[in-house]
C-alpha cells in the first residue's frame, strides 16, 4: 500500500516559546525545546518578539553582539543535551510584537531529536527578562 498523506512534503511550522527568560548570559543556553516525533528537515525560522516581562519593547543599544540579544535554534540528537547551533537571529531594538527573520542551515532531524531555542548573549547585555517564540519551518521526511 503506498504512502497516502496529502500533507506529506508541505511546509509546516512548529512554535517553541521561551517565557520569563533572563538575558544576561555568557554562553549559549537552551531556553526551550521541542521533540520531533517523526523525521523532518528544518528549513527556516523567525522570532516573534513578545517583549520583556513588563510588556515593553526591546531597547538595546550598540552594534556589538555583546550588547544585543541573539536567539538561535539548534539540534540536540536524541536528547543527549549537546546542542549543534543551526542558525541565529539578532534582536537589536525590536518593537513589541515584531517578527525578526532568522537564518539557518537546512538540517535533517530524526524522530526523537530535539529542536532547541537558545539564547546567545554577551556579558555586556543589560539585565532583562523576556518572552519570545521561535516559528520554525520544516518538512516531513519519509525514512
Amino acid at each position: 500500500m503506498p504512502y497516502d498523506d496529502h500533507g506529506y512534503g508541505t511546509v509546516q511550522t512548529v512554535q517553541v516559546t521561551a517565557v520569563n527568560q533572563t538575558s544576561v548570559r555568557a554562553a549559549t543556553v537552551a531556553v526551550a525545546a521541542h521533540t520531533f516525533m517523526s523525521a523532518v528537515t528544518v528549513t527556516d525560522f523567525n522570532i516573534s518578539w513578545l517583549g520583556d516581562v513588563a510588556g515593553a519593547a526591546l531597547a538595546l543599544t550598540g552594534t556589538q553582539d555583546s550588547n544585543r540579544l541573539i536567539l538561535g535554534i539548534g539540534k540536540s540528537v536524541a536528547g543527549t543535551g549537546t546542542i549543534t547551533q543551526l542558525g541565529t537571529c539578532v534582536l537589536g531594538t525590536a518593537a513589541l510584537g515584531s517578527v525578526i527573520d532568522g537564518t539557518c542551515a537546512s538540517t535533517n532531524f530524526d524522530a526523537g531529536d530535539d529542536l532547541v531555542l537558545t539564547a546567545n548573549a554577551g556579558t555586556a547585555l543589560v539585565a532583562l527578562q523576556w518572552n519570545a517564540t521561535a516559528n520554525v519551518k520544516y518538512k516531513e521526511r519519509f525514512v
